[in-house]
């Protein structure tokens, strides 16, 4: 019975150990016959392995007795489950999580979600905005102001002043020393840019200097070039056409009544004007000073819309006494804009003696020093003079002429109509004419006593050439230069 008893103890001990064999990890095979001869079913160890060791891991909304499915783990077993709660919060729901060692995962028993989990804090007011108590939750973004009982700051001004350049205004820069607050007020334009041209040299082109170049340069820094021909500006005497452009007087102090107390009478510069005249060369003065009516004249003439050009008469008998005739009379012209040319009058007896070559340099000094300072200048001679005291194609090819001619042959003009057919004969046709010395008419019966001339006559002049609109497109004689592309960037 003893023997018995331990042999039924053993079996009992062996049935106990093999009980996992009793169960295949796939619960639907069979185990295998040990005892068959046949080998051939028997699978391969290294594939039993593969196969065993494989897992899926794609997530999967399948139902399973352990609820749904989100890891497939691997499938080839039964599962040993452990469960851990996952707590909800305020933006994800709360559930069971089911896991198996080998990664499969299921989760169940859903959770909704919980209301937020709120803290305080106090938010220190800024510039703009009151401070107080925020509540905020400690799981999501959620936050709220719920007390707003700190005042805001006022700004804490820092300024800075930003001084006007050629193409930035002045500023005033409000800036905030707490917060981002920035203020900009601009408290002055722009300065734009000044170009100072370089000192000791002609800024203009003359007879004497035909070709000018030079850089100028501003404050900031910038630079342009000027370049200018004498021929871009004077072309010459002639013009290319006998077509009347304009009528006009020249006008000094002879031809002015003085009151008893020896102060000149005014012109009724209006009525010279009404009655069709369209411009007047004034006398400016000479080297004994400036006519005494000249800038009465100048002033009545501009008042009432005349067109003005000057006239310098000379005394001088050398280039040095000539070029210092032509300093004083840039004096005079200082403040005053014309339309007509700046002429020089150069008809004294006492320069008839004079050399033709000399009268001829004494031209050019003059005039070149009127040109290189802004001015138009021109010359005004006799016919005579002009054919046999100068070098007259140097002169014609250098500089506008205003010829006095009253008589072709025995023939004189009438000096009191104004005929568009009148002519003069020549190389060709001047800039203008003064056809009359001896006119008591003005124009539409407008008599010379009439507008207040004392004189018994006064000169009258046709004009061929278009003066007031060269003039101002050059900015000479006082006007300002439009832009144009004589000068360039550098």
């Amino acid at each position: 019975m003893k023997v018995k008893s331990f042999v039924f103890l053993i079996l009992a001990l062996l049935l106990i150990i093999s009980l996992p064999l009793l169960y295949a990890c796939d619960s639907g095979s069979e185990t295998p016959d040990l005892s068959s001869d046949d080998q051939s079913t028997e699978p391969d160890s290294t594939e039993a392995l593969e196969t065993s060791s494989e897992t899926t891991e794609v997530e999967t909304t399948e139902e399973t007795e352990y609820g749904t499915i989100i890891n497939e783990g691997n499938a080839s077993h039964e599962h040993t489950l452990t469960q851990q709660i996952i707590a909800p919060t305020c933006i994800t729901e709360g559930y069971t999580l089911n896991s198996c060692e080998c990664g499969f995962q299921t989760k169940s028993d859903l959770i909704g979600l919980v209301d937020h989990t709120l803290a305080q804090k106090t938010v220190d007011p800024t510039c703009t905005e009151y401070g107080g108590i925020l509540e905020y939750c400690t799981v999501c973004t959620y936050s709220e102001m719920i007390e707003y009982s700190i005042e805001p700051y006022e700004h804490a001004p820092k300024l800075t002043v930003l001084e006007a350049t050629c193409e930035e205004p002045e500023r005033t820069i409000t800036e905030c020393t707490r917060c981002d607050h920035i203020e900009t007020v601009i408290t002055a334009p722009a300065l734009g840019h000044e170009y100072v041209a370089p000192e000791g040299i002609a800024l203009l082109p003359s007879a004497k200097n035909p070709e000018i170049s030079y850089v100028s340069v501003c404050r900031c820094g910038d630079e342009i070039k000027t370049e200018l021909s004498y021929s871009d500006v004077f072309s010459g005497a002639y013009v290319d056409t006998t077509d009347v452009v304009a009528k006009g007087l020249d006008i000094s102090m002879w031809q002015f009544a003085q009151n008893t107390k020896g102060e000149y009478i005014d012109l009724d510069w209006q009525a010279i004007k009404d009655s069709g005249i369209d411009y007047v060369i004034l006398k400016i003065g000479s080297s004994n000073g400036k006519d005494p009516v000249f800038e009465m004249s100048y002033a009545g003439a501009k008042a009432a819309g005349l067109d003005v050009g000057c006239y310098f008469y000379s005394y001088a008998t050398s280039v040095e006494g000539i070029s210092a005739e032509a300093d004083f009379l840039l004096t005079l012209l200082e403040g005053k804009q014309f339309e007509y040319p700046v002429y020089l009058d150069f008809e004294d007896p006492s320069q008839e003696a004079l050399a033709n070559d000399v009268r001829t340099e004494m031209i050019i000094e003059f005039l070149s020093k009127i040109q290189e300072n802004g001015y138009y200048g021109a010359l005004y001679a006799g016919q005579y003079w002009l054919h046999n005291y100068f070098d007259t194609a140097r002169i014609n090819s250098l500089f506008d002429v205003w010829m006095a001619k009253y008589k072709y042959g025995s023939q004189e003009w009438n000096s009191d109509t104004w005929d568009p057919t009148y002519t003069y004969v020549g190389t060709g046709a001047y800039g203008m004419w003064q056809f009359t010395s001896t006119a008591t008419v003005l124009e539409n019966g407008v008599t010379v006593e009439s507008v207040g001339i004392a004189s018994p006559s006064v000169d009258k002049n046709y004009c061929y050439k278009d003066y007031p609109t060269l003039i101002k497109s050059l900015g000479y004689n006082g006007f300002e230069k439009p832009a144009d592309n004589d000068t360039e960037s550098i």
